[in-house]
Formats: C-alpha cells, structure tokens, sequence
C-alpha cells in the first residue's frame, strides 16, 4: 500500500521529542551522584519527559501518515508502549551517572535509550488499526535499531561535555532526530497490504491535526511541569539578583537563602555544587544560592584553598576529612552537615592528593586521613 505524510506532523513529530529530549537531559545533568531524594526526582522527571518526547514524536509520526483508511488506535497498546518507555528509559537516564567509566555510561544508557526508543515503536504499531496487515521487513528492523541505539548514544555523550546550553540543545537535536529516525526507517520498512474486506470506519471526532496538536500540548506540558517543579526556586529570582564581583583575591561573597542576603566569608565555604548555570555554595550546616557559574568561581577563588574535585564540585580542602577510593573514581569526606560525601573524577585524584599533602605539612587545619584502597 503506497502512503504518504503530512509534512508540518512530521515536523512537529522531531520538534516534540527535541524538547522532551532538552528537558530530560537538562534535569539530568543537575544530578549531582550523591542519591539522595533531589537526585532520584530529577532521574524521575527526566525518565518521564524522555519517554513522553519520545512516546509523542511516535503518535504524532503516526498521525502523519496518510492511509488509504485513517489509523486508528488501540487503547491498551498504545498506552502500554508509553509505560514500556518509561520503564527502560529511566534506567538509562540512570546508567548515565552509575559509577561506572565514562565510556561504559555512555554505552550503556545509549543501548537502553535506544532499546526503550524500539520497544515502545513496535508496541505501539501493534495497537494501530488501519484496516492492512503489517510485517517489517528485517533489514528495516536492524537499521532502525542501530539508529536508535548511536543517536541515543551520541546524544548522552554530547551532553556531558557540559552544563552551558550548548552540550543541552546539541543532544537533544541529536536525541530528536534518533528518535525520528528510528521511527521513519522503521515505518519505511512495513509493508502493508489491504484486508479483502474493508470497511469504512466511522467518522473521527478529531482530525488528524487537531489531534497531533493536542498530543503536542499535553506533551509539552508535562515536560514543562517537571523542568519548572524541579529546577529551584532560586533559578527564577537569579537574573535579578546582582551577581556579586568575582575577582581573585576576594575573602567574601554575597548569597542567598529564601531571598535573604547573606554575605559569606570564604573561609567557612565547605563545597560549591554546580546546578545547570549558577551554583549552591554549603557552609558547615547549609546551603544557599549564588547566580554565578561554577567556572567564574573557580578563577576567582584562592587556587591555595579550593580546588576543582569534579565538574560539578568546588571544596574547600581545609574542610576535608578523607580521601577514599570509589571504583576508578574516588570521594571525598566533608565535615560539611549537607554533603559529606563529594565525587572526585578520576583525572582529578592525584592534583587533589597533592593538594591535600601540601595542606598537611603546612598544618593549615587538622590532619586529614588519606585512605587510597
């Protein structure tokens, strides 16, 4: 059977699962490792804005073919192929930050991504009634699993390269066009051939636009519902904030907690964490917001007292307890009350030893205890 598509649906198809791509992946690199309950809501909201982009581009995708015969969906299926998403996307979205080698992660999260991308397609066919009987041609079927699987792959791998808007719009073009690619290889694969009998079916309360439209809405705003509930308050109140001096040499600067201003002695700064384009600055018992970014800090700061651990982490090494391996990784044991336990990137270990052997002969603060097992 010879179909065609509805141009504008299929352009609306990738840009529905671009930004479901750009939510997830933004809630995803502001999980910081340390599993507590931020952590695993953040992993939740974006397994649940991947599989929902990813869960529309193929509704819509279908709503842009143009049958013989309107498609129409099953209700079981078509729902089932969404929870199937969801239940292998999120273990992707954890396998990225699973301590494991980077490359490993990378793998990993791509093959699940890409797996959960193909399940749901699949399932999803199945609950398509268009009056033709389906197959899929093995070739089609293998192509389209391997797009699914590298452009997942690719995507998570462009995301790490930063926390700037960049690396995030760059894998969730690259997530968008996996997605759709998957599903249009994987469509031009199907050979249809008519029942002998078919009847027509009875006539849609909706169009096929009208429909792919509210599809469209509801999907963005589930992903806008999970990025505005989880990003922190503080993040709409930073533009307006003044974005206190960094210059080297400064011993102070200015937060903010609950929209107080605080001014902070550097001295009692335990940790900075970096959180997508500011930071949250820890003293022995809290946390509070600062609007500049992990990267101006870092020039700014005394090079003597603070050092870089990870790309999300900044301490003040005269609050350091220990130093403890973790697979290729290693941790840090704060006296910080919020986080007692930092990660330390592989490449990082040995300049954070030395720095922390240098701290010690000068006897600066009490003794730290070094423990590489």
């Amino acid at each position: 059977m010879v179909f065609s598509y509805d141009p504008l649906l299929v352009a609306l198809s990738v840009l529905i699962a671009a930004q479901g791509g750009y939510v997830g992946f933004r809630l995803t690199a502001q999980v910081t490792g340390d599993g507590d309950s931020r952590d695993r809501l953040l992993l939740m909201g974006a397994a649940a804005s991947l599989a929902t982009g990813i869960w529309a581009m193929h509704f819509i995708g279908m709503l842009a073919l143009r049958f013989a015969v309107p498609p129409r969906f099953t209700a079981l299926p078509t729902l089932l192929s969404l929870l199937i998403c969801a239940l292998v996307v999120g273990p992707a979205t954890y396998a990225i930050h699973a301590p494991l080698q980077r490359p490993a992660r990378v793998l990993v999260g791509g093959l699940l991504m890409g797996l959960g991308i193909a399940a749901m397609h699949y399932v999803g066919m199945a609950g398509l009634d268009s009056g033709v009987i389906m197959a899929n041609r093995p070739g089609f079927v293998a192509a389209s699993l391997l797009i699914g699987i590298a452009g997942s792959s690719f995507a998570i791998w462009v995301m790490q390269q930063g926390h700037n808007r960049a690396p995030l719009w760059a894998a969730a073009g690259i997530f968008a066009f996996s997605v759709a690619g998957m599903h249009y290889v994987a469509v031009a694969g199907m050979t249809m051939n008519p029942l002998a009998a078919m009847t027509p079916p009875p006539p849609a309360a909706l169009s096929a636009g009208a429909l792919a439209l509210l599809v469209a809405l509801a999907a963005f705003a589930i992903s806008a519902a999970f990025l505005l509930s989880l990003l922190p308050r503080h993040g709409v109140l930073a533009p307006e904030v003044p974005k206190a001096p960094a210059v080297p040499g400064m011993d102070a600067i200015q937060v903010d907690q609950n929209g107080r201003r605080i001014v902070l002695a550097l001295q009692d700064v335990h940790v900075i964490r970096a959180n997508a384009h500011y930071t949250y600055i820890s003293d022995a018992q809290h946390e509070y917001f600062c609007p500049l970014p992990i990267s101006q800090l870092e020039a700014a700061l005394n090079q003597k007292k603070f050092v870089r651990v990870h790309r999300s982490f900044i301490v003040n090494v005269e609050h350091v307890v220990g130093l403890r391996r973790a697979g290729d990784s290693a941790r840090l044991d704060m006296r910080c009350m919020v986080h007692r336990k930092i990660p330390v990137a592989r490449a990082r270990i040995a300049p954070v030893k030395s720095r922390l052997a240098d701290r010690d002969s000068g006897e600066t603060a009490p003794s730290a205890s070094v423990l590489l097992t």
